[in-house]
């Protein structure tokens, strides 16, 4: 056979060997592997992940970033603590409630009496932080009920039968007129639960105001709240403020011309 006639000396030409194998032929017709080549740095640069080009901008040339991070941080932070200093006075009052049961608590041959009496302040204390007891004391107070739920709570003291119900408001009248008319509807909400279920005497719970609301104390912003306040809004708008002179301002790249 001519070199004409073989079919590998015409792919390789004159002079070729022509005993190579078709498999070896077919391996060096293959195209290099694009992952191959990038890990060899065959044809291909590497310009680095995203990460470490934020790094880079971050580092170069910090010392103008820091300085403008923390005259913007200082400016938001004095404003942010002279608001919180400067801030509404509110005022606080109480009523306090009792919850009892003399006929049931001179029966019990037990401490049942008192322990059911003791846990069921929870239940009164939940319904009126809800409409059931909330929107009787708004249409009362002329006002949204948003502003009752807002505005008012029970607290529940341990080791006693009482229910202390506060208002607060930003005026004292106010505020005892909302803390006396939740008191009265949650008496007023466990009053007809008695007559509706026909509950007998000496298991009724009987609810009285041992402790009425007798004006309000009121409560000023604190010094220390305005500087705890102050200093996370300096510390957070000043590292706001480096990262986006860094990226923005300081970024060589910006100025070059496209």
């Amino acid at each position: 056979m001519t070199v004409s006639d073989d079919p590998a000396a015409r792919r390789h030409g004159p002079g070729s060997p022509s005993s190579v194998s078709p498999a070896l032929e077919r391996t060096s017709e293959m195209p290099v592997d694009g992952h191959a080549a990038r890990g060899n740095g065959v044809g291909t640069t590497n310009p680095g992940s995203w990460q470490q080009e934020l790094v880079r901008r971050l580092v170069l040339r910090p010392v103008r970033g820091v300085i403008a991070g923390l005259l913007v941080g200082l400016l938001f932070g004095l404003i942010a603590g002279d608001y919180m200093v400067q801030g509404t006075t509110t005022y606080t009052s109480q009523t306090v409630v009792l919850l009892d049961n003399p006929l049931g608590i001179a029966t019990a041959g037990d401490a049942g009496t008192l322990i059911k009496l003791s846990e069921l302040r929870y239940k009164y204390a939940s319904l009126a932080s809800t409409d059931a007891i909330a929107q009787p004391v708004a249409a009362t107070l002329h006002v949204p009920v948003g502003v009752v739920l807002g505005s008012a709570s029970v607290q529940v003291p341990a080791n006693s039968l009482l229910l202390v119900v506060q208002g607060t408001w930003t005026t004292p009248v106010f505020a005892q007129a909302l803390s006396k008319a939740m008191a009265q509807d949650i008496i007023q909400y466990i009053n007809t639960e008695n007559s509706a279920y026909n509950i007998p005497a000496s298991n009724q719970v009987i609810a009285s105001i041992v402790n009425p609301a007798v004006g309000a104390v009121p409560s000023h912003p604190s010094a220390t709240r305005g500087i705890a306040v102050g200093l996370v809004v300096f510390v957070g708008t000043a590292l706001i403020a480096f990262a986006v002179y860094q990226l923005v301002v300081a970024d060589p790249n910006r100025r070059r011309p496209s």
